[in-house]
């Protein structure tokens, strides 16, 4: 009972810390919003350097336009934005083994307008993008084809396992930003565009500004209490579970193999002293007794007990017979 609180706490506390992980990047994704100027499309196309924090921040919202999106390689979707990448598993003995094979990913060319003028966007570098679509599937070769390297098929990418690849399975991971009407974007100015900046991810939502930061301010607000007050009962049945939920069927236990075990080695203690104060009570009551006479003092059950011998039934082998008197 005890390792199972503490375990459950432990479970619990760890929970907790993801959502505070999360939490804390969604404040984060709300203090980016709050603190990048939001500006018209005209003026982030034209003079952003201008309207742009010290930093290099900007936003911007308005209608997409993109001549010709990217075809999502699996699932065939028009994008704007689309990364795949594969992964091969296999089993080595007892141990599980992966191995990422490929990753790549592709942007279209598009821009946002809000009705002042167009700002390009650069999603090459990928992003926090929001609606994503995301599909899976994992694959194996067969007998046949894992010894001729048969060709697998994902939608419209293809995957080359190569001979000898039995046993082996590919999974093939899609994410794609579909064609949306209106999108707002932050991120840094480019060379006339809004890109990602160089350590943190280009921003693309179909929200408004308004309803982004509404939407990542509140969720911040749950996770970060609702992770503090999960970590707060894990940790206190963490410390219940290994310090005070003492059971007492531990305590029963311990008890009961100490007072079996020291009344027998009392038990046996005590035998071979009655034997032997029995024998000692013999000898002192009737000490003319013969060896013959003195009972033999074997107490049962002892088997290193030696049996007492009779000495009077040994004739000494040094003993001379008497040789009576000659009468003249």
């Amino acid at each position: 009972k005890r390792s199972t609180m503490a375990g459950l706490g432990i479970i619990v506390s760890f929970i907790s810390v993801i959502v505070l992980v999360f939490g804390l990047l969604q404040r984060t994704k709300a203090k980016r919003v709050a603190d990048a100027p939001f500006v018209s499309t005209l003026d982030a196309g034209s003079r952003g350097k201008e309207v742009a924090s010290p930093k290099g921040a900007i936003s911007a919202q308005g209608q997409v336009r993109c001549d010709q999106p990217v075809i999502a390689p699996m699932s065939g979707t028009p994008s704007l934005w689309y990364k795949i990448k594969v992964t091969a598993s296999w089993k080595d003995g007892n141990e599980n083994k992966t191995k990422e094979l490929e990753t790549q990913q592709a942007a279209a060319s598009f821009s946002i307008n809000d009705g002042t003028g167009e700002v390009w966007i650069d999603a090459r570098k990928g992003g926090d993008f929001s609606p994503t679509l995301t599909r899976s599937d994992t694959k194996g070769t067969g007998l046949i084809g894992g010894i001729t390297g048969q060709e697998l098929v994902f939608g419209n990418h293809r995957i080359q396992p190569g001979i000898m690849s039995i046993g082996t399975k590919y999974t093939v991971s899609e994410e794609c930003l579909p064609v949306e009407n209106r999108l707002y974007v932050c991120g840094v100015v480019g060379d006339r565009s809004i890109t990602a900046p160089g350590w943190r991810n280009l921003l693309i939502s179909n929200k408004t500004r308004e309803e982004l930061f509404s939407s990542a301010t509140k969720n911040a607000k749950m996770m970060l209490m609702g992770g503090a007050g999960t970590f707060g009962l894990g940790m206190v049945l963490t410390i219940v579970g290994m310090v005070f939920f003492n059971t007492p069927d531990a305590k029963a236990s311990t008890a009961t193999t100490t007072s079996a075990s020291v009344p027998a080695d009392q038990a046996d203690n005590g035998d071979t002293t009655a034997d032997t104060d029995k024998s000692k009570d013999a000898a002192v009551t009737d000490p003319t007794a013969t060896d013959d006479a003195k009972p033999a003092s074997k107490p049962a059950g002892h088997a290193t007990t030696k049996p007492t011998t009779h000495a009077a039934a040994v004739t000494p082998a040094s003993a001379k017979p008497i040789t009576p008197a000659a009468h003249h």
